[in-house]
């Protein structure tokens, strides 16, 4: 389904329960109530896939889904981007995802803004990358186990600007201190 809008379908992989969810905005589909329920159930075995249209990677809500500390189900989330790029996490529990996200994210950030100011990389391709940055970051520092494939059109975009995005990447894993 290439509508544009994000969409979602989970499904517990040993008892085959389906759940589906369709958005109506480019960048958030709102999550089944079946579902919540679902990801609070420790014998839950849960896959849930949904797509991102502009191909980037995680978004923190999409985080704060899969690390939730009351979240006792087992399983991933995935999504796939309209790019080919694809992306997965495997659950966890954690604390304070949605803090930790924001101040990784300002860390990340404050490096790339000042490589756009000295001309080293433009505010689109800052844009196009900075989720994954925040991902590699969260897999770095040991809080989540990131796994991810871009397309490569996504990839040439990394690679050209690696110097700026491993700077950025590297000061925001020492701001945690891990």
């Amino acid at each position: 389904m290439l509508s544009g809008c994000e969409h979602l379908r989970a499904y517990d992989w040993q008892d085959g329960w389906v759940v589906e969810g369709i958005g109506a905005l480019r960048s958030a589909v709102s999550i089944p109530s079946q579902l919540e329920e679902r990801l609070l159930d420790p014998c839950a075995e849960l896959y849930i896939h949904h797509n991102h249209p502009d191909g980037g990677a995680f978004s923190r809500n999409d985080l704060v889904l899969a690390l939730d500390l009351m979240s006792r189900a087992r399983g991933k989330l995935y999504a796939h981007g309209h790019d080919g790029s694809t992306y997965s996490v495997m659950f966890a529990n954690r604390r304070y995802t949605d803090l930790l996200y924001r101040f990784l994210a300002d860390r990340i950030r404050e490096v790339l803004s000042d490589a756009i100011k000295a001309g080293q990389l433009s505010r689109a391709v800052a844009h196009a990358h900075f989720a994954h940055a925040v991902c590699l970051v969260f897999d770095q520092a040991g809080i989540m186990h990131y796994e991810f494939v871009l397309s490569q059109g996504r990839l040439d975009g990394w690679l050209e600007h690696a110097d700026c995005f491993d700077e950025a990447i590297q000061v925001a894993v020492r701001a945690i201190g891990r």
